[in-house]
């Protein structure tokens, strides 16, 4: 693409040398990676083109390369207005019927591409960047932010949203007004920095426990017939019952829809792996990948959900809890896992860089718990001890561990 700040699904067709590279990439798992890190900052256009494609490939019975190369020309050299009359001629072809319907839908007239484009304002909200500082902070419907302080604090919310308790060490309490236009959504957004968790109770009664890094965008109070809220990063709910109103978790990947449950989302931009695992009760795993017929999985308490963002699907299998959800008591729980593995999660938490000196080190396997301190040299001295191993530290944020 020439340029890619430009591209969308329409532009994608259009360019022969970037769908031989979709095409390439549907045989090629480490292609497929490269290709949506290229286009990271345009990977849902990207993933509409490559459905498109695929369905076409996948109809080989139905559809031979001459056909599927002349409705690709089509979308290159001519206007709109010439692809609905090309289009329409296809309609009279029975064995093209299912690629002319979808050329119309979504390379014509790209209504479908929009459909999938429109996003609700959590997302729209959670998209916009926020500087993350050393504190966790609210930022409330009037675009003002307020510091929480220390992994103690609690947030209550009162039944209409209309007002915010602080609470802190000590019983101390802060109350914030929150009211926003009689015509607007109150939406509310708390970030958690590296190092840190916070706690908050939502207008609902459901409880949400965020782990470090993490970011949670949420109306003050729910209105409409879903209770919905958006997670990047991870996010241990307890959630309300009500029959009536659904409680949804929305990230990137996947949406999380239960009744009143609990289970630990997590959800982080870096991840390549997007994982709902499940205490108790039972929800529904929908992934957000597809233009058609995206995935519905049930959950099991026991059971979690893992969605991998380079091959494009899920799967559901039994954990360990506790391997999951102990990270909102502080500790980190691991058995038999390699020392890098560890360390990747140590990495994630405290936001920092761990290389380790040699491959037999970083091999050894490791079983116990490790604390999750405010001070990420604190973690190290106690993973170093227990390695019976020694650490350096370079700077701020890079650690190495020696033998």
């Amino acid at each position: 693409m020439k340029e890619k700040e430009k591209i969308d699904f329409v532009s994608i067709l259009q360019d022969e040398e970037l769908v031989n590279r979709v095409k390439n990439s549907l045989a090629s798992d480490s292609e497929m990676v490269n290709l949506l890190d290229e286009f990271s900052d345009q990977k849902e256009s990207l993933l509409y083109a490559i459905e498109f494609i695929k369905l076409c490939r996948a109809d080989s019975k139905e559809i031979n390369q001459n056909d599927y190369d002349r409705i690709l020309a089509t979308t290159h050299n001519h206007s709109i207005a010439k692809q609905r009359s090309f289009a329409r001629r296809l309609l009279i072809v029975n064995r093209l019927w299912k690629a002319a319907a979808i050329f119309i839908v979504l390379a014509a007239t790209s209504v479908m591409v929009f459909q999938y484009a429109k996003q609700d304002s959590l997302t729209k909200i959670a998209q916009n960047k926020v500087s993350k500082t050393e504190e966790a902070f609210i930022i409330l419907s009037d675009g003002t932010s307020h510091k929480l302080g220390t992994n103690d604090t609690f947030i209550e919310y009162s039944d209409n949203g209309s007002e915010v308790v602080v609470k802190g060490e000590k019983k101390q309490e802060k109350k914030l007004e929150n009211r926003g236009k009689a015509d607007e959504l109150v939406i509310n957004q708390i970030v958690v920095p590296y190092g840190r968790r916070h706690s908050i109770r939502l207008s609902d009664g459901t409880q949400v426990q965020l782990n470090s890094g993490s970011k949670l965008v949420f109306p003050a109070g729910f209105t409409g017939n879903n209770r919905e809220v958006y997670l990047e990063g991870e996010g241990y709910f307890e959630v309300e019952k009500n029959p009536a109103k659904p409680f949804i978790v929305k990230t990137k990947f996947i949406d999380i829809r239960v009744l009143g449950t609990v289970f630990n989302v997590s959800a982080y931009e870096s991840d390549q792996t997007v994982s709902a695992v499940l205490v108790e009760g039972a929800v529904k795993v929908s992934q957000k990948n597809k233009v058609f017929n995206n995935e519905i999985y049930s959950v099991q308490p026991g059971q979690g959900c893992f969605y991998s963002v380079k091959n494009l699907n899920a799967t559901v299998r039994k954990v360990d809890l506790a391997d999951y959800i102990l990270w909102k008591d502080g500790l980190f729980q691991f058995h038999n896992q390699p020392l890098k593995d560890v360390v990747e999660r140590v990495k994630k938490y405290y936001n920092v860089s761990v290389v380790i000196d040699k491959d037999k080190l970083a091999n050894t396997l490791v079983t116990g718990k490790l604390v999750l301190t405010d001070e990420c040299e604190e973690a190290m001295d106690y993973l170093a001890k227990t390695m019976e191993a020694k650490y350096e530290k370079i700077d701020k944020s890079i650690f190495i561990i020696k033998e």
